[in-house]
């Protein structure tokens, strides 16, 4: 059935948001199929994967970033005004997602063939363009009689999360699975934003799929890896891979001759780039500091800008000036916050804004510090690390026996040494709490070690040992049944949540 007829159908669907679009994991539709007999599929295509004969293809991967859907001009789509009520909550976070699109590679997507201005970074074209998904999806949602969603991953890449607003405020169930370190090759999943880090649901979700449909055991040396990823060389060399260029010069030639006619364009938009971003650094070195520490602070590493953890997970922060003015005005007594730039905000040229750094250490015992400056030096002297959601930088911490300090949404929860805080206004009393404990650290190594392997033994009973979103060379290498434990479990525990939550 398409799109764009007006009668409902009778089966109910499930609208797969991405999920299975990969090359290796497109199979994940036929075994939902044969588990799910009589509910449609409805999902996403993708470039260079022939979509499989039980989806219906609703829209290209192509069409999502600009929302360049010709059902909205074709069946003159608007936004239901009861729905844009129930979403305006969320408005201010939607519109700050289209950073997603600010920053992609307009060249590679379509535009829009029908009437609309060429999209551009003002209110007006973050506006129109936000109006576009929400109509749109609203329109698949309901002519296709969804039932439920399930996307690939947190939601967080503008349209996606335009989708999980509309499906919320529609009251429409939807699971969406979340691939985070230190835990790579072990998903998560949630039902709503503000569950993450609670494995209570999760853990029973698959105990119940266990006993409707079974499962794939996991590996034999899960558990040993896992063990490996809170450690403190692995979390140093991913710390370490994230500081490099992710391109040679000769891939990125090779991805510029692409398209032989954006050559030019993409040459300027990449040289204003640069420059920019070497204008970013220099204002960032004129404040930065790299000797005289203060004798007590805490230390918090900034986050690239538009990622998920500063768009979905730092939720209720406009912006990380904010949350470093929060924090600021929070410090006990004598206390400093020590603001370090991400490792990885340079290698991918993301500037800041002009004033963010005149901003940044203009504010109440806010100090910038150079990032020549050794981490593990910096951690030790301090009272704890600050963290909005999670960084590489926790793990090193916890291991050094620092306390860490976790805002916004985090999967962090029962991890030793990690203080998350719940309730914004009760920041204040938790890095007082903190500044209190003996300077001189009690937790051993080994203690610190054991803590760790009990947070990763509970996060592996409550989650999925797969990858969704990456190639699985290296694990088939070591595990030849990875790639067959995820579809299997995959759809398994999709089918069960299904089944629990709609049927």
């Amino acid at each position: 059935m398409n799109q764009t007829e007006s009668k409902q159908p009778k089966q109910k669907a499930i609208l797969l948001a991405k999920l299975g679009t990969l090359p290796e994991l497109s199979n994940i539709v036929t075994e939902l199929a044969q588990l799910l007999p009589g509910t449609r599929l409805l999902g996403i295509g993708a470039e260079g994967v022939s979509a499989s004969p039980q989806l219906e293809v609703i829209a290209h991967e192509r069409q999502l970033v600009l929302g360049a859907f010709d059902a909205w001009w074709k069946e003159q789509l608007y936004v239901d005004p009861d729905l844009y009520v129930k979403l305006l909550p969320r408005e201010s976070q939607l519109l700050r997602t289209i950073e997603r699109v600010v920053r992609h590679d307009v060249f590679q997507v379509d535009k829009p063939t029908f009437p609309t201005e060429p999209f551009r970074d003002t209110f007006d074209g973050r506006s129109q363009l936000l109006l576009r998904q929400i109509a749109f999806w609203d329109s698949i949602l309901m002519k296709q009689n969804v039932a439920a969603v399930v996307a690939q991953s947190i939601p967080h890449n503008f349209w996606d999360a335009v989708l999980y607003a509309v499906t919320e405020a529609r009251e429409i169930p939807y699971l969406f699975f979340h691939e985070v370190r230190p835990f790579l090759s072990s998903v998560y999943f949630y039902e709503r934003l503000e569950e993450m880090g609670n494995l209570n649901r999760s853990h029973d979700l698959i105990q119940a799929t266990k006993q409707r449909y079974g499962m794939v055991p996991d590996s034999v040396g899960r558990a040993e890896f896992m063990y490996k990823q809170v450690s403190t060389e692995s979390t140093k060399f991913h710390r370490e891979s994230g500081k490099k260029q992710k391109f040679t010069f000769t891939k990125r030639v090779t991805m510029l001759l692409r398209t032989p006619r954006h050559v030019p364009f993409k040459v300027y938009r990449s040289l204003t780039r640069r420059f920019i971003d070497y204008r970013s650094r220099r204002r960032e070195n004129l404040v930065a500091q790299s000797r005289s520490l203060p004798g007590k602070y805490f230390l918090i590493e900034l986050h690239i800008q538009g990622n998920a953890t500063t768009l979905m997970k730092g939720y209720m922060y406009g912006e990380q000036r904010e949350m470093v003015a929060h924090i600021s005005h929070s410090l006990p007594a004598g206390y400093s916050l020590l603001v370090r730039e991400s490792s990885r905000q340079s290698s991918r040229k993301q500037p800041r804004r002009e004033a963010f750094w005149q901003q940044i250490s203009a504010l109440p015992s806010v100090h910038i510090i150079s990032d020549e400056l050794d981490s593990k030096d910096v951690l030790l002297k301090s009272a704890g690390l600050i963290e909005l959601g999670y960084s590489s930088l926790v793990m090193e911490a916890i291991n050094l026996d620092v306390p860490v300090i976790v805002l916004g949404l985090t999967h962090l929860h029962g991890a030793p040494h990690a203080h998350v805080v719940t309730e914004n206004s009760t920041l204040p009393l938790v890095l007082k709490q903190v500044s209190e404990q003996p300077q001189r650290r009690y937790w051993s190594p080994d203690a610190i070690q054991e803590g760790l392997y009990e947070w990763a033994d509970r996060t592996r009973e409550s989650t999925l040992q797969a990858s969704l979103s990456t190639t699985f060379t290296n694990q088939l290498d070591s595990d030849p049944d990875f790639q067959v434990r995820i579809l299997k479990n995959v759809s398994r525990l999709v089918a069960t949540w299904y089944q629990e939550r709609v049927k």
